[in-house]
């Protein structure tokens, strides 16, 4: 669809004939500041952790939402397999799955509700090498036995 409006185009960035890049950034609160956005896409964000904490989930996503909010319904998706009961992910899982009090919509499918074609085995082997791992992987559980050892809130 976006093809035929494709004007330049490398590793990172498509370059559309009205002006709009279509890119790819690392999770970064510093480099997203100053730009306008039509939408964001935050992958695996339950695994934004670094070591040093220089750039957690939570500073990001604070960053997102100014770039985001200069077009009226911008969307933020985040898009993650399930992890950690702490952090941005888990965080709003708690304020707002199952509940209709926000624009936010929250949704936690298994791997074969979101994809039917994955292959069975797969989850299967997954399961019998470490259920518990693979509840969180394919399953949509969240690990309650993995935490940040020292919370910085």
């Amino acid at each position: 669809m976006l093809a035929q409006m494709l004007e330049h185009e490398t590793a990172d960035t498509l370059e559309l004939t009205n002006n709009v890049a279509i890119e790819v950034h690392v999770s970064s609160y510093k480099s997203v500041r100053g730009r306008t956005l039509i939408a964001a896409l935050a992958d695996e964000i339950a695994f934004w952790k670094s070591d040093d904490s220089r750039n957690p989930a939570e500073a990001v996503l604070k960053a997102l939402r100014p770039a985001l909010s200069t077009i009226p319904g911008a969307p933020l998706v985040c898009a993650s397999s399930t992890y950690s009961m702490d952090g941005a992910l888990y965080d709003a899982h708690q304020k707002h799955f199952g509940k209709d009090t926000s624009n936010c919509m929250f949704w936690r499918a298994d791997t074969l509700t979101m994809n039917p074609s994955f292959r069975q085995d797969i989850i299967d082997q997954a399961y019998a090498d470490d259920a518990k791992d693979a509840a969180a992987e394919y399953g949509a559980e969240w690990l309650s036995d993995v935490r940040q050892f020292c919370p910085m809130n």
